[in-house]
C-alpha cells in the first residue's frame, strides 16, 4: 500500500485494521464490468455505512469488521466478478496511481470504524457444505505418528507469512496418511489444530485451513503419490 504524509484527503485506508471483511469487485469482460457488478453488490442486500474504495478501472472495495465467521475466500464466490477476502489484509488505495489515474475512496476509512458485515452477507459468504466422504477407519501405526509430529514441527518453526501455508502443508500430509489408512483422523485432525492455535491463528482459520488440506490430502492418499 502506497501512502502519503500529510494528505488528510487520503486515509491509510485498511492497514490499520488488522483483521477485516472485505469484499471486492472485479471490472474484467466476464464480470460484465464495473456498472454491473455494482448491481450485482446492491442486489444481494443492504449494506450498512462502510468505507468503500474505487480502483482506477471502475472496481470496488468494501471494507468491514472480521468477526471471524468462517467465509470462502475464493475469486468469484458467491457471484461471479466479486472476490471476497478476509484476514490481516493490505490494498493499494489512495493516493496510488496506476496508468497516471489515482485510486480513490469515495467513502474514507477514517470517516467511521468499518462495522461488522451484515448477516446476509456472512451467509452468502460462507464455505458450501462439504461433499461427504466415506469414513475410513484408520489405527495410526509409528511411522504415520512420526510423520505427523515432524509435520507439525515445521508449522511451528515456520515464518509469520507462512504459518497458514505450513498448516495447510502438514494437513495435506495427515490427510494423505489417513487416506492411505495409517493415520486416525480425529487424533491428527486435534494435533494439527493444538499445533495452530499455539502458534497464534483463529479458531476460524485453524479450522478452515485443516479441512482443506486435510480434504484434499485425503483424495491423494500418500502411498499413491508419486
Amino acid at each position: 500500500m502506497t501512502r502519503r504524509r500529510n494528505a488528510p484527503d487520503c486515509p491509510r485506508g485498511a492497514e490499520r485494521w488488522p483483521a477485516m471483511l472485505a469484499l471486492m469487485s472485479s471490472n474484467d469482460a466476464a464480470g460484465g464490468g464495473p456498472k454491473a457488478q455494482k448491481v450485482k453488490l446492491a442486489a444481494m442486500g443492504e449494506l450498512p455505512p462502510h468505507p468503500h474504495g474505487r480502483s482506477p478501472s471502475g472496481g470496488h472495495l468494501l471494507v468491514f469488521q472480521n468477526t471471524g465467521h468462517p467465509i470462502k475466500t475464493e475469486t468469484g464466490w458467491p457471484k461471479l466478478g466479486i472476490d471476497p477476502k478476509a484476514g490481516r489484509l493490505q490494498f493499494t488505495t489512495c493516493p496510488s496511481k496506476r496508468l497516471g489515474c489515482p485510486y480513490r475512496w469515495e467513502t474514507p476509512p477514517g470517516a467511521f470504524t468499518p462495522p461488522p458485515a451484515p448477516r446476509w452477507l456472512l451467509a452468502a459468504l460462507e464455505l458450501p457444505p462439504e461433499p461427504k466422504r466415506q469414513a475410513l477407519q484408520a489405527l495410526t501405526t509409528d511411522r504415520a505418528g512420526n510423520m505427523l509430529r515432524e509435520a507439525g514441527r515445521r508449522v511451528q518453526c515456520a515464518s509469520n507469512g507462512s504459518r497458514n501455508s505450513s498448516l495447510n502443508a502438514a494437513a495435506y500430509t495427515a490427510g494423505g496418511l489417513h487416506g492411505a489408512g495409517v493415520l486416525g483422523e480425529r487424533e491428527a485432525v486435534l494435533f494439527l489444530y493444538s499445533v495452530g492455535r499455539g502458534i497464534g491463528l483463529t479458531d476460524a482459520e485453524c479450522r478452515g485451513t485443516i479441512r482443506s488440506g486435510f480434504n484434499a490430502g485425503v483424495k491423494n492418499p500418500l502411498k499413491d503419490r508419486r
